[in-house]
């Protein structure tokens, strides 16, 4: 049974089992009980609310509310990262032909130099211009949106109260370390150097973003400092991991409690290079395979 209009606001306990979940739907409060286990699936920003909530995280940080620690999991929340991104946008000579692939029809990923592992960098082309306001007075318009997508920034996710209902705290840090913006510029720069290749010759007619007055490293880490944006690939926040600072184990188990279990992106120690929707659905079917497994419920593999 799917509930919807429903917004979960603590998990519930059997001493140190979580046997379900108390939720408010149409302003009313309800509950329901799990026969094996409960799977947490709210996302990088909702999952590590609901377990603080559940005082499930760092002492200190429940107290501030009069949580009641039930898990000391300090991780909880930390380790917040995304990919991040800003824009370049061209005036086009022509109108532009309308798009496929829902706008975004190539993209180059590469390396911003030979000792990462893969690609952290993202250089994506679209059909229109990534800034609305520039796009209302420039409708023929298109964009190359360098990101940097193996962030080294982390954030945190924080209670702003003890009540559910309330948005959390969000920290993204994006920029945070200083080879994020460096390889962001780099992306820039990426970009720049495509527009001016002999394919775009026909096509661009002038820089509208970050504009011609842009032109020295220190003015490109201004303006990618003042534009960056997000891929809303928001990952981290309850991460798997055998050390301290880990909130689920290699199964997807909460540390400290019995019967509960992460399985979304807040779960991924690292984001993925790419778009993390694959990734996320690769973790929903082996977390299934993992439930079957344990309570032999049918032939996971």
């Amino acid at each position: 049974t799917i509930n919807t209009n429903s917004q979960a606001t603590r998990l519930l306990f059997s001493g140190d089992r979580v046997k379900g979940v108390e939720y408010k739907q149409n302003g009313e409060i309800k509950t329901a009980y799990a026969n094996y286990e409960v799977i947490v699936c709210s996302g990088a920003i909702e999952s590590p609310k609901l377990l603080l909530l559940s005082g499930i995280g760092n002492p200190s940080h429940l107290q501030e509310f009069g949580i009641p620690v039930v898990a000391d999991v300090p991780g909880v929340g930390e380790n917040f990262h995304n990919h991040v991104l800003t824009g370049v946008i061209y005036e086009t000579s022509q109108p532009v032909p309308p798009p496929n692939q829902n706008m975004s029809e190539s993209a180059l990923f590469c390396k911003s130099e030979p000792g990462w592992i893969g690609p952290d960098l993202q250089i994506a082309f679209v059909h229109v211009p990534f800034d609305i306001i520039i796009g209302q007075n420039y409708p023929n318009a298109v964009s190359i949106l360098p990101g940097v997508v193996r962030p080294m920034s982390r954030g945190w996710i924080r209670l702003a109260s003890h009540n559910p209902l309330d948005k959390p705290l969000i920290n993204p840090n994006y920029l945070g370390v200083q080879s994020d913006l460096e390889r962001l510029v780099q992306g820039v720069e990426i970009a720049r150097d495509i527009f001016a290749t002999k394919a775009f010759s026909g096509w661009v007619k002038q820089e509208l973003l970050p504009g011609p007055n842009v032109k020295d490293r220190d003015q490109l880490r201004a303006f990618v400092r003042q534009r960056a944006d997000s891929y809303h690939h928001q990952a981290g926040s309850c991460k798997m991991g055998v050390d301290r600072m880990a909130v689920v184990d290699p199964q997807l188990r909460v540390y400290g409690v019995q019967g509960l279990r992460v399985a979304d992106a807040s779960v991924m120690p690292v984001v993925t290079s790419g778009n993390c929707h694959t990734g996320i659905v690769a973790i929903a079917e082996k977390v299934s395979d993992l439930i079957k497994q344990e309570h032999n419920l049918g032939g996971g593999t």
